[in-house]
């Protein structure tokens, strides 16, 4: 009763909408307005080829809908949040842990709490799962060191550019697959010894991830003050990460005189330039 009595007294707006969207209420139909304040069993009516953005104020989500016909704001959520959870136990079935399935492998991806209520928006999926930094981690140290640089990025799955020339930085990504993209860019610093020391790169996003969204492309560069000797990988996973937790990871698997296997079945992308 009681979580009937939440759904019923739901807050929905409607955020934006493109096309002949209507909502009816009462038994009476009315054009769709930006802002519209819509109840949780009004319904919606999205023509062909029409689109329409809810506003969830209980979780502060926004949820899109083009499938044509009507819909409830309530049914609109419960279908997307299932769709999300879905997906969810694919990947987790698919590719949640690494090959072998041993313990001490670890599990490529491990519950996690809510991230940033933003984060839930662009990736409802991604706030139940993170990629564990160890196996990210050692699978990063494996590559580096079984693979030439040069090579490292042969098969990334979407239209990438990389570019260190002349003191300047520059990437820019395509996500053109149907999953989020997560990504970073790190930097190995090489001294005279042949020591190798990571940090993040001047590319790099300092706290959490760039989240690029199907569809959406990214572009970072740096005009000057690159140095030529160092390398920056750039690491593009379908869920977030922390940057941290990788680098400290990183740092622990390169002082480590034992050769891990490498993993490279593991959905983890990495691009050297």
């Amino acid at each position: 009763m009681l979580l009937c009595v939440a759904a019923a007294t739901a807050q929905y707006t409607l955020s934006s909408f493109t096309g002949d969207v209507k909502v009816k209420h009462a038994g009476k139909i009315a054009p769709a307005e930006k802002g519209m304040r819509i109840g949780a069993f009004d319904l919606i009516i999205i023509a062909e080829g029409a689109q329409a953005v809810v506003f969830d104020k209980a979780s502060s989500s926004e949820y899109t809908r083009t499938t044509p016909g009507e819909i409830s704001p309530n049914n609109l959520v419960i279908e997307a949040k299932k769709a999300a959870g879905s997906n969810l136990a694919n990947v987790h079935r698919n590719v949640g842990i690494g090959k072998g399935n041993s313990e001490e492998e670890g599990k490529m991806y491990v519950e996690k709490g809510k991230i940033t209520l933003a984060l839930e928006e662009y990736d409802p999926a991604g706030e139940e799962f993170m990629i564990d930094a160890k196996v990210l981690a050692q699978h990063i140290v494996n590559s580096i060191n079984s693979i030439e640089l040069s090579r490292l990025g042969d098969k990334f799955p979407v239209s990438l550019k990389c570019v260190s020339a002349d003191g300047a930085l520059h990437f820019q990504l395509d996500n053109t697959t149907s999953e989020p993209l997560y990504i970073n860019v790190i930097k190995i610093v090489t001294d005279d010894k042949g020591n190798r020391d990571i940090r993040i790169s001047e590319l790099g996003q300092p706290v959490g991830c760039y989240v690029i969204l199907p569809d959406q492309a990214i572009m970072r560069s740096q005009t000057k003050g690159a140095r030529e000797c160092d390398r920056h990988i750039l690491v593009a996973t379908h869920y977030y990460f922390s940057i941290d937790e990788l680098i400290e990871n990183i740092a622990v698997n390169l002082a480590e005189s034992t050769t891990h296997r490498p993993t490279l079945e593991l959905p983890i992308y990495l691009k050297a330039f």
